[in-house]
């Protein structure tokens, strides 16, 4: 966290000096301090957009990866805020927005989060509301990443069901209970000696998704979902496996290749 800027030392001493004879300054009135302001506040939303809300079914829960785009000024907040005050404090403002009825706790991919800071979401947010998680990269990252993001160690927990329930399932469902949306296995792009043998992989994730405990009735409306960043899950010789590995473990599935 950036310090706060301190005030300038050489302004204390670059008053001049008042004459020796010099009737003395009469005592101003101290400013008040200005108080912070608590929270971030909602923009104002109009009737045609809450009609539209009302209007979207049920079971459909629009959202976004994140809530702290300071860009959203005037859409969904009522000011102008930093990034971190949004990360900290806009959850609350961007759920009241009726459109909004879903967003996606990417940070957990790169931390496993526990049921407290779980539940400390699910707090702020009214009960239609539903939450996205990813499943943490100790799991779903066939390897150890440097911070430049390059793989540099086989990763030994990946697809791990132990980690996986232990680290991820059972907090999420402590936490969120029935505003878990999806649970998301994301997996990460795999070096070219694992996709020469996808087939044993796609079956390894298969035993991994049908060993976790079943979200309901925790969490009725939960899915536990498989998001692959490879092009190989969807060639001809390897999608039909997938698709048939995913509907016996009861998961659902997308793509996402980069």
């Amino acid at each position: 966290m950036t310090p706060p800027p301190q005030p300038e030392q050489n302004a204390l001493f670059d008053e001049p000096l008042a004459p020796a004879d010099a009737p003395a300054a009469e005592p101003t009135a101290p400013r008040p301090a200005r108080r912070p302001r608590a929270g971030v506040e909602a923009t104002a939303v109009g009737d045609a957009t809450r009609t539209l809300a009302a209007a979207l079914p049920h079971g459909l829960h629009l959202g976004t990866s994140s809530w702290h785009f300071p860009g959203w000024a005037g859409l969904v907040w009522g000011g102008d805020y930093a990034e971190a005050t949004l990360s900290k404090h806009g959850l609350v403002a961007y759920a009241r927005h009726p459109l909004l009825r879903s967003v996606s706790l990417d940070r957990a991919f790169y931390r496993p989060l526990t049921a407290t800071q779980y539940a400390g979401y699910a707090a702020q947010v009214p009960a239609h509301f539903r939450f996205v998680v990813k499943a943490p990269a100790l799991v779903c990252d066939a390897q150890v990443r440097a911070e430049d993001g390059r793989g540099r160690a086989p990763n030994p927990a990946f697809l791990s069901t132990e980690l996986a329930i232990r680290q991820f399932v059972q907090p999420a469902l402590e936490g969120l209970g029935d505003k878990i949306g999806a649970l998301v296995f994301q997996i990460s792009p795999l070096p070219r000696h694992m996709l020469a043998r996808l087939p044993e992989l796609i079956d390894r994730i298969g035993a991994l998704l049908s060993a976790l405990p079943r979200l309901q009735p925790a969490a009725p409306g939960g899915v536990i979902a498989l998001e692959v960043r490879d092009a190989a899950f969807l060639a001809p010789e390897h999608a039909p496996h997938l698709a048939r590995t995913l509907r016996a473990a009861r998961a659902a599935s997308g793509n996402r290749v980069t």
